[in-house]
């Protein structure tokens, strides 16, 4: 494995979960404080905690988006010859051919990599996650919970620690995996069908 796909898509994931850190807090606000009865009560009371109130959880947001992300596109670089694998013989794009065989063949190994991708997809995914969820459970935390507001990432997690454990960062992960994983699956299968189709 090249170190290169782990930095490209953990640093790649970082800045993109980085710079939409403020809509993620301003809607876990909205979401969990009942006390706010618009999305625009809820802009300004987040304002009003500074720069620190807007990129509230920013710390475990890059920690998380950097660790799955990066996994992912390492296992999808990875497990690639799994999912794009060819039949020998002339190159794509000859199923309007007279040899019935071979077209047959390109249609039996596009399904075999379409499988290939579901699995790979739901495996790396559900793996990269489960490393990542502990600095997400804490993003959220830190975002939501008044009890953590002005903490920092360190008291924070000492914090959640205290009232419940290792517990308190896994907690929602399996609701995560039933919401995620058909996600996981569609995005490894649509990106072997280009990758096969795009492939020379």
């Amino acid at each position: 494995l090249e170190l290169k796909h782990l930095v490209a898509g953990g640093v790649a994931g970082a800045v993109a979960n980085l710079l939409t850190t403020p809509l993620e807090v301003v809607r876990g606000r909205y979401t969990a404080d009942r006390g706010l009865a618009s999305l625009k009560s809820t802009v300004a009371a987040v304002l009003r905690g500074g720069l620190a109130g807007v990129f509230r959880g920013a710390v475990p947001t890059v920690a998380w988006s950097f660790c799955y992300l990066g996994i992912s596109y390492t296992a999808m670089a990875a497990l690639q010859p799994l999912y794009t694998r060819q039949p020998e013989g002339p190159p794509q794009g000859t199923y309007a051919t007279d040899d019935g065989a071979e077209a047959e063949a390109w249609r039996a190994v596009n399904r075999a990599n379409s499988r290939w991708a579901l699995g790979c997809g739901l495996a790396s995914g559900l793996v990269a996650q489960s490393i990542a969820y502990p600095f997400d459970a804490l993003r959220r935390k830190m975002q939501v919970c008044p009890e953590l507001h002005g903490h920092g990432v360190v008291s924070s997690f000492m914090s959640v620690l205290r009232q419940s454990g290792l517990r308190g960062f896994c907690r929602g992960f399996s609701a995560m995996a039933l919401k995620y994983a058909p996600s996981f699956c569609c995005s490894y299968a649509c990106s072997a069908a280009l990758l096969t189709h795009l492939q020379p």
